[in-house]
Formats: C-alpha cells, sequence, structure tokens
C-alpha cells in the first residue's frame, strides 16, 4: 500500500510541475526580446540600420543609414559599400578621384537631394580605372539635405537658400559601375544598381 501512495504522489507532482511550466505566459505568447538580447537593450541598433542588398554575379551592395527615419529640414548620413565575392579581382570605374566625390559608388536620391560632399565642386571629365581585389569592400559615407537649392547657384552651401522636402517617403539609389576586363583593358561596361527608400518625417 506504501509503494502505491508512494507512486501517486510522484505521478501528482510530476502534473504539477507540467502545469507550471510556462506560468505567467499566456497561451501561444512569444518572447518581447528576440535571442541574445535582454529587455532593457534595443533590438535593432539604430547606427547599423541595413536598409537594403542587392548581389549580382557575386558582388554585394548595401546601403545603410544612421537611423531608420530622417528629419526634415536636418542632414543625415548613408553608408553604402561593396563587396568583392567573385573569387577574382574586378576593374571598376573611377572618376575625378577627389576626395569626397563619390566616385567607387555613385548614391542620388529624387528628386534631388543635396549631396553636401559634392555640391559646388568641379569634377574633371577624367576617367581613371582601378582594382577591387577578391574580397575586398569599399564603404563609403555621403552626408546629404533633404531639399534643393533655391534660386540661383551660390557655391558655397552654407549661404545657399534651401528650399526643404516635406516628410514623406522618397527613393535613392546607388550604382555601382564595373567592367569585365582589366585596368589597361576594361573591355564590357556592367552595372549593379539598388533602389532604397529614405523616409522624412
Amino acid at each position: 500500500m506504501k509503494h502505491y501512495r508512494r507512486f501517486f504522489a510522484l505521478m501528482l507532482a510530476g502534473v504539477v510541475l507540467l502545469a507550471c511550466v510556462g506560468c505567467g505566459k499566456a497561451p501561444g505568447s512569444a518572447s518581447l526580446t528576440e535571442p541574445g538580447t535582454s529587455a532593457t537593450e534595443p533590438t535593432t541598433r539604430p547606427d547599423i540600420n541595413l536598409l537594403r542588398e542587392v548581389e549580382q554575379d557575386g558582388l554585394v551592395l548595401r546601403v545603410f543609414s544612421e537611423y531608420q527615419y530622417k528629419l526634415t529640414g536636418e542632414p543625415f548620413s548613408l553608408t553604402a559599400s561593396i563587396t568583392n565575392n567573385t573569387g577574382r579581382d574586378i576593374t571598376y570605374g573611377s572618376g575625378s578621384g577627389m576626395p569626397n566625390m563619390h566616385d567607387e559608388i555613385q548614391v542620388r536620391i529624387a528628386p534631388d537631394f543635396i549631396d553636401m560632399d559634392t555640391y559646388g565642386k568641379i569634377r574633371p571629365a577624367v576617367m581613371r580605372f582601378a582594382t577591387l581585389k577578391a574580397g575586398e569592400t569599399i564603404t563609403l559615407t555621403i552626408r546629404f539635405l533633404p531639399g534643393e537649392p533655391r534660386g540661383e547657384y551660390q557655391g558655397d552651401l552654407s549661404e545657399q537658400e534651401i528650399n526643404w522636402y516635406p516628410a514623406g517617403e522618397y527613393q535613392g539609389t546607388a550604382l555601382f559601375t564595373w567592367y569585365t576586363g582589366t585596368k589597361e583593358n576594361p573591355g564590357e561596361e556592367k552595372k549593379l544598381r539598388l533602389e532604397f527608400p529614405v523616409v522624412l518625417i
């Protein structure tokens, strides 16, 4: 008889333990945090927010944003990168070679966001060719103003009046131009294009 009582007592303890698994959670509810994060940590770091990426022929073009949303009338930065995963060196086009001219990756935001790094600079009409080695990544950070110049071109952005764009979603484009040949004999021109959203609030 004692053996039966002990058996039933153990069975009852097991049922109670099973019933308590998930106590404090509604049935079917999920955790509010992602794996590897605590309740006090944001699940997305705004300084490494990947907007979009595209891969073609072993090349990966990415655009990152400091924050998901941009403030109307305030400057902001975007980062673009190109990674060569082709397993071989490739040739790409590079224009003027001047600082901050973004020759490796062209980034535009329609209708006509101001590129603060290139505004007022003259780009010499000289095409050079450079090599992106296998496994190498080129990263560029571009500063933008969400507006367009008002009136005549002033040359100095600090003296330029700006027509600010209203809140809304705008379309950005990143473009990487590369060639199938060498620097000495570039060969066929190819383009890798990536579209991404820019949201003003």
